[in-house]
């Protein structure tokens, strides 16, 4: 086994270290890692030639989530030996290629269920993810009439559950600090790890409203699958990666140091990005950022998860 650290980096850890703000060298104690949400960033608005030059200058090397025979995340991450990032970069856009414009499927319900409901158009929406499900199964399906049957039937039957439910979530659904303050009259930030580990802290201040709904600790916060969206009864433990991406989002939701404009579209790939960020981090020895919203809800996230001490923030001198 490799004796040196596996230290993540942020994507704004590049832009740093290429503004010669920051320096970051080769070290031979440290492999620099980074994933592929790094090009899904690049291939959205980053600059790739910014990204590649440090990539490597730092000889980093990627790691990705293992998957299993039936292609489901499970909680074991692979280190590749070093490559060229730009070789990495153009497999990443081919693999993407036949999926990305169904990528971003559910990222207009997410500012939906922060409280901006004006931002999701439901019936163009279903209509639109009928659309979406049916590309993704058109291969499948292919010249097999009682499979495309059945496909059919089944996409129909979730768009027609799926647009009642969003309608009456219409209704119910406040804005993102009135939801707040349904739950918890406590201002999250404010928690202080002085008075005992955070996950705890706020668990204190929500378990009534959640436990009504007959929602656990460890469902709200990841470990456990929630019961209404658990189609395998007797499995009830949540992957790593799935888990800290839920918790990152129920953080951001309750108010724990939350991300800027998060009713935005336009935002939620960046928020998105963090919570992906942070999640291959916790498979590595530690990860390195300067974004301070980022490094707060981590080390909260990563404490409940079994591992502390392993966020090492950047802060540069304001004067």
């Amino acid at each position: 086994m490799d004796s040196k650290s596996i230290i993540y980096i942020d994507q704004n850890i590049i832009q740093y270290v290429y503004e010669r703000k920051l320096e970051l060298n080769l070290d031979d104690k440290i492999i620099w890692a980074y994933s592929n949400e790094h090009f899904g960033e690049i291939n959205r608005h980053s600059d790739e030639r910014q990204c590649f030059e440090v990539l490597e200058h730092l000889k980093a090397q990627k790691i990705k989530i293992q998957l299993d025979d039936k292609f489901k995340i499970t909680d074991k991450c692979f280190l590749y030996d070093y490559d060229k990032p730009q070789k990495l970069y153009k497999e990443y856009l081919d693999t993407i290629e036949d999926y990305k414009h169904t990528s971003t499927l559910f990222l207009p319900l997410q500012t939906f269920f922060y409280g901006n409901t004006k931002s999701l158009n439901i019936d163009n929406y279903i209509e639109q993810f009928e659309s979406n499900l049916n590309s993704l199964t058109s291969d499948i399906i292919e010249d097999n009439d009682s499979l495309s049957k059945l496909y059919n039937n089944l996409i129909g039957t979730i768009t027609e559950q799926l647009k009642p439910s969003l309608y009456d979530a219409k209704n119910q659904i406040q804005p993102l600090d009135k939801m707040r303050k349904s739950i918890t009259k406590k201002q999250l930030s404010d928690l202080d790890h002085k008075d005992g580990a955070i996950m705890e802290l706020i668990w204190l201040h929500v378990k009534d409203y959640f436990e009504k709904a007959s929602i656990s600790k460890d469902q709200l916060f990841g470990k456990e699958k929630l019961s209404f969206l658990n189609n395998d009864s007797k499995e009830s433990k949540q992957t790593i990666f799935e888990g800290i991406v839920q918790c990152h989002a129920l953080l951001n939701h309750l108010g724990y140091w939350p991300d800027e404009k998060l009713t935005r579209p336009s935002k939620i790939y960046g928020i998105n990005s963090d919570a992906s960020h942070i999640a291959h981090g916790f498979f590595c020895d530690g990860i390195l950022s300067a974004d301070d919203r980022l490094c707060r809800k981590a080390r909260a996230i990563y404490e409940y998860y079994g591992k502390i001490d392993n966020v090492y923030q950047v802060v540069f001198d304001k004067n």
